[in-house]
C-alpha cells in the first residue's frame, strides 16, 4: 500500500480529506456484508436501519464535499486561464 502524498494546496488538502472520509465510509459498509454480515444481521432492526441511515447521510455529505471541490477546482482553473 502506498502512502498518499501530503499537499499544502487547499484543494489537494480537501481531496486528501475526502479520500480519508471515503475510506471511513467503506469501512462502515464492509460491516454490513461478507464475513461481518452475521454480526450485522444480529442487530435489532432499528439499529440496522439507523446504521444504514447514517451511512446514507455520510454518503450525501461526501457528495456535497466532492461537488464543492469540483466547483473550487473549476474556479481555480478559470482564474488561472484569466491570468494567462
Amino acid at each position: 500500500m502506498t502512502t498518499p502524498q501530503k499537499h499544502r494546496d487547499p484543494v489537494w488538502m480537501e481531496i486528501e480529506r475526502l479520500e480519508t472520509r471515503l475510506g471511513q465510509l467503506e469501512d462502515l459498509l464492509l460491516n454490513t456484508h461478507g464475513a461481518a454480515f452475521e454480526s450485522f444481521s444480529g442487530w435489532d432492526d432499528p439499529i440496522r436501519e439507523s446504521y444504514l441511515g447514517h451511512c446514507a447521510e455520510f454518503t450525501a455529505a461526501l457528495r456535497r464535499q466532492a461537488a464543492g471541490l469540483i466547483e473550487q477546482a473549476q474556479q481555480e482553473s478559470r482564474d488561472a486561464k484569466a491570468k494567462g
